[in-house]
């Protein structure tokens, strides 16, 4: 919304009734009184500011990655069917398109015009503000992370390009560095490249759609996917980790092609922002101390200790405060009818997010709450006799949304 605001804040203003007009003291008569006004934009001008009633980004503190249920091959294309339900970020510029509950996260866009050296003009590609997708699952003790790209310019970069960047934290509390790029360099320049920061701990691979040439600059290109899996007992978890700290970087150079006939510097340098042109986001920051968290469900209904419970438990949620989504633990130790709702302060139903028959074991469930308003809710939990139908457990537990 567009506007201008005025704060008017009049000091010593009387108007004296006993006297013909106007000779009380009368508003805006700077001999006689003080008034004070402010204004956002201008007064009463054409200038106006605006109000905006979404964020620019998103910028979720966590994301939880899905269970998937069925077979995962590690190829880069991401055609099995979990990947369609997988929570997601989007990555790019501000108001990066976006459907359904997927988030969009920070970034920044630096976009030259072609340019002139030693006598050679340099033709850069497609003006690219395209965005990039990441999605999250989990299956086992494996992390499974995908990429998908409809980047215009699969361009190069001296020692990297395209691709994801990952910084996290194993069990240790100690950073490790994951990366998953295509390079420059020209015997393998159509296959990604895979780094990780913790030997034998995981896997990565890419696929150029049809179309896509890595390192072409004159090429519209029709983007990429890739696959990151990471090993989450080489990094010391187990099947009872909650979540994992994280800061991502998708990074996306443009135009970028290093002449090496020519004496350094006067190539077309990585970073020489007055050459070329680049685009990254981020989520946590840019290899800064702030990192953001993947939540990891429960991922078999029994413990790896293969024990079973052996009585009803609901657990708190985590994380909480939550914005938007949050996880809810829960265990039956025999087969039973179960329902989880969540409720509002003043007991109005808004959510149902287990209903049915459990068998023994462990689960959980997650409330999304993007459309809900900030504040306090309950959620309860009741299970009952496959048998009679009489409640053999009932508890509630309180969460808080912050947006």
């Amino acid at each position: 919304v567009q506007l201008s605001m005025n704060i008017f804040d009049p000091d010593g203003i009387q108007y004296n009734s006993k006297l013909p007009w106007p000779y009380g003291m009368i508003p805006f008569d700077t001999l006689r009184g003080s008034y004070y006004k402010s204004w956002w934009g201008s007064e009463w001008g054409d200038v106006m500011k605006t109000l905006k009633f979404t964020p620019e980004y998103d910028n979720p503190d966590s994301i939880v990655a899905v269970v998937a249920t069925g077979t995962m091959t590690l190829d880069g294309k991401l055609t099995e069917a979990d990947w369609a339900n997988a929570n997601t970020l989007v990555f790019g510029p501000p108001n990066a398109v976006k459907t359904g509950t997927e988030k969009t996260v920070s970034g920044n866009v630096d976009v030259k015009s072609s340019f002139d050296s030693w006598n050679v003009t340099y033709h850069l590609p497609y003006k690219d503000t395209s965005y990039t997708k990441v999605k999250f699952l989990v299956k086992g003790m494996n992390l499974y992370i995908g990429i998908q790209s409809p980047d215009k310019s699969i361009c190069k970069f001296d020692w990297e390009g395209d691709g994801l960047f990952v910084q996290m934290k194993d069990n240790a509390g100690v950073t490790k560095e994951y990366k998953l790029y295509y390079q420059n360099i020209d015997s393998t320049a159509n296959t990604i490249k895979y780094e990780e920061g913790v030997l034998n701990s995981g896997a990565g691979a890419g696929f150029l759609a049809a179309g896509s040439t890595v390192n072409d600059t004159t090429n519209v290109d029709n983007g990429y996917t890739a696959e990151l899996m990471l090993k989450l007992g080489s990094l010391g978890y187990d099947a009872t980790t909650k979540a994992i700290k994280v800061s991502m970087n998708i990074f996306d150079p443009d135009g970028f092609q290093y002449n090496s006939k020519l004496p350094w510097p006067y190539g077309m340098m990585p970073f020489d922002s007055v050459r070329g042109s680049y685009f990254k986001s981020w989520w946590g920051s840019e290899w800064g101390d702030v990192m953001k968290s993947i939540i990891l469900p429960t991922r078999t209904g029994v413990e790896a200790t293969g024990t079973m419970p052996t009585v009803f438990a609901l657990s708190q949620n985590y994380p909480n405060p939550f914005n938007p989504s949050t996880m809810i633990n829960f265990e039956v130790p025999e087969q039973s009818n179960v329902t989880i709702a969540i409720y509002d302060v003043i007991g109005r139903e808004v959510a149902t997010l287990a209903k049915g028959t459990y068998a023994p074991g462990r689960y959980n469930v997650v409330f999304n709450a993007q459309n809900r308003a900030s504040g306090m809710y309950i959620y309860r939990m009741t299970g009952t006799s496959l048998k009679n139908n009489a409640t053999m457990f009932s508890a509630t537990k309180k969460l808080l949304l912050l947006k």
